[in-house]
């Protein structure tokens, strides 16, 4: 009769584990929508379109963002562009914490007149220096006029180049 007891009592043990662990699994699946928008325990945003998440640049609900189509350090695949510039066809374009790409002017960027690309990235603490996005230029203000400095270039740590 113990026996029998003690294969009862781990049965009914197993069966508990594999049930809980089916619920657990279940739950987690659900959190993530089939479409809409999604941030995971990371805080990294993903925009969701037939459960499963979008790429490259797109639009949803009037924004624009740019989901990741690679794996990195940095970002995982499908999470959209976060606090970083991305460049499109020569253009440089910032993304605010959100993952929408900015329309409007921020404390430090300040967008080209009729369209959205960055046309000035002000340094902060450095009120005579600033980064110039349409010559790729650092600036220096000497004096009442802004001129450009050193070689064209992209300022290390800013670009988001994940494809």
């Amino acid at each position: 009769m113990k026996k029998n007891w003690k294969k009862l009592v781990i049965a009914a043990l197993c069966i508990i584990m594999v049930v809980s662990t089916f619920a657990v699994s279940t739950f987690a699946k659900s959190s993530v929508p089939r479409n809409g928008r999604y941030i995971d325990g990371q805080g990294c945003v993903y925009i969701m379109k037939h459960g499963k998440p979008r790429t490259g640049w797109f639009k949803y609900h009037g924004k624009t963002y740019y989901g990741h189509k690679t794996e990195s350090a940095c970002y995982p695949k499908g999470s959209v562009s976060q606090n970083t510039f991305r460049v499109k066809h020569g253009r440089m374009y910032f993304f605010n914490n959100k993952g929408e790409k900015i329309t409007r002017d921020i404390d430090y960027v300040k967008l080209r007149h009729h369209r959205t690309s960055v046309h000035y990235v002000l340094i902060p603490g450095t009120p005579w220096m600033r980064y110039n996005a349409k010559h790729k230029r650092y600036q220096w203000l000497r004096g009442s006029k802004w001129c450009d400095v050193g070689m064209q270039c992209y300022p290390d740590g800013w670009i988001d180049w994940q494809k």
